[in-house]
């Protein structure tokens, strides 16, 4: 996801949370950082739909948890900023697919 995957997270982080969003960029661009080298390492591990679950449970999981413990984002928060990320992930996967010619 790269660089749109940060943006969108700072967009819904700042959005969404009572947390300090100016004292917390670095660490969230972190955190997409990190969802981009898990994803890398299970898409190795893994294939076929099982990949596609358990990357979406594994990114739920880590984003809300890297939000709560280490932006300070209230849980109930967190799990929230995590879903609607996911969503959006999801969604524009969905468009990609519809829109690319394929091969």
């Amino acid at each position: 996801m790269g660089i749109l995957g940060a943006i969108i997270l700072y967009m819904l982080v700042s959005t969404m949370s009572d947390a300090d969003v100016e004292a917390n960029r670095w660490r969230i661009l972190g955190v997409v950082l990190g969802i981009g080298v898990i994803e890398f390492l299970l898409a190795r591990v893994l294939v076929g739909w099982v990949w596609g679950l358990a990357m979406l449970l594994v990114e739920i999981g880590v984003i809300t948890l890297a939000l709560t413990f280490w932006c300070g984002v209230p849980r109930k928060q967190a799990l929230k900023i995590a879903g609607v990320y996911t969503g959006i992930r999801i969604a524009i996967g969905i468009v990609l697919i519809l829109v690319l010619p394929r091969v």
